[in-house]
């Protein structure tokens, strides 16, 4: 039987599936791309007298598969090592531009467009602020897989993102935080924001990037065994994800299964962020 292409089945799984619909597609895809599977955060199964959401389905399947992802996680099953030459930070930062600004003299950005917001964060950091709980941002929309032709052979079944943001906090012990970005129009499910940083923190290649880093930032006293890496979604305040952890908070039974498979993943806990006047505030909030 002929599987069909994981943009199909995107589009597919947005309607009104079952429980079992929506397993049969999720085991039609690779694991280390299932994180491209989108549910959104109201979205229910179509199981007669069900009340339960597409994300409660799709984190237990993810959940199932526990010892496998306990095997990636030990042995860098997913690392991908960018080609010599075609490293993580190969683009320079140094021409990027400051968000428009309004009359008012001030940085303003788009609120629905991650990639402004983003950016816009890269560029406070570079001038000078440190961000609470995340610290400073080093990168962002970080291509994970630099590679030559050559080397994409055996890769070639791999949909390789980018991440949103690269931090690095000295706060509580030296962590680099690879951070899923969700703004206030965004609507899907924390499911998606849980699977997608934890895919990319399986491909990056920590060891290169830190060597890459050093390089990049020479004033950084790094000792490589001393950093952490981790993933946690930065979500909007009061944004649909935001709503979402909120259900699961006042009725734990609706997210059960997300909560729990954001703890297996070590997610435990997330930021979010406010734009206030001219600055942005993130907070940080335990699962």
């Amino acid at each position: 039987m002929k599987i069909k292409k994981s943009k199909e089945v995107i589009i597919e799984l947005m309607k009104a599936l079952s429980r079992k619909e929506i397993r049969k597609r999720m085991s039609a895809i690779p694991l280390e791309n299932i994180y491209q599977l989108k549910c959104n955060t109201t979205t229910k199964t179509s199981d007669k007298g069900s009340n339960v959401y597409y994300s409660e389905v799709m984190a237990e399947y993810i959940l199932g598969k526990a010892k496998q992802l306990q095997i990636i996680q030990e042995n860098n099953v997913w690392k991908i090592e960018p080609s010599e030459g075609l490293g993580y930070f190969k683009d320079s930062r140094t021409n990027i531009i400051q968000a428009p600004k309004d009359n008012d003299g001030k940085p303003h950005f788009d609120r629905n467009a991650e990639t402004i917001l983003c950016r816009d964060m890269y560029i406070r950091c570079k001038n000078g602020e440190y961000f609470d709980h995340i610290g400073k941002i080093l990168d962002f929309q970080t291509p994970l897989a630099r590679l030559r032709k050559v080397d994409k052979a055996q890769y070639k079944s791999r949909k390789i993102g980018k991440v949103d943001l690269i931090s690095y906090s000295s706060d509580e012990r030296p962590t680099i935080w690879l951070l899923e970005a969700k703004n206030e129009k965004n609507k899907e499910s924390m499911y998606r924001c849980v699977m997608e940083g934890f895919t990319y923190l399986q491909t990056i290649d920590k060891k290169r990037y830190i060597k890459e880093l050093k390089k990049l930032y020479p004033q950084f006293e790094i000792d490589p065994s001393s950093i952490t890496f981790r993933t946690a979604p930065l979500i909007a305040y009061e944004g649909e994800q935001f709503k979402e952890m909120g259900e699961a908070s006042e009725n734990p039974k609706s997210h059960e299964k997300l909560i729990e498979l954001m703890r297996f993943l070590n997610i435990t806990f997330y930021f979010s962020y406010k734009i206030e006047s001219d600055k942005i505030v993130i907070r940080k909030h335990f699962i």
